[in-house]
């Protein structure tokens, strides 16, 4: 499996927890700029997370078939 296919698994972790860093101290009330970003970001890296874990999944599943 080449390493490649690891890049958007890792590039949404480290926005996910760039997210965390952003908002850590906030509460849920503050409505700056920074509290903005950090829910958007916490928001795209938890998708991109799943999502690419779900292309993860299917693509090796389509390779074990195909070897088969």
């Amino acid at each position: 499996m080449n390493r490649t296919r690891f890049a958007p698994l890792v590039a949404s972790v480290l926005i996910f927890v760039a997210g965390l860093a952003l908002g850590a101290g906030k509460t849920e009330g503050d409505t700056s700029a920074a509290n903005t970003a950090s829910k958007i970001l916490l928001t795209v890296g938890l998708l991109g997370f799943v999502i690419a874990l779900i292309v993860l999944g299917v693509s090796y599943l389509r390779t074990r078939r195909a070897t088969t």
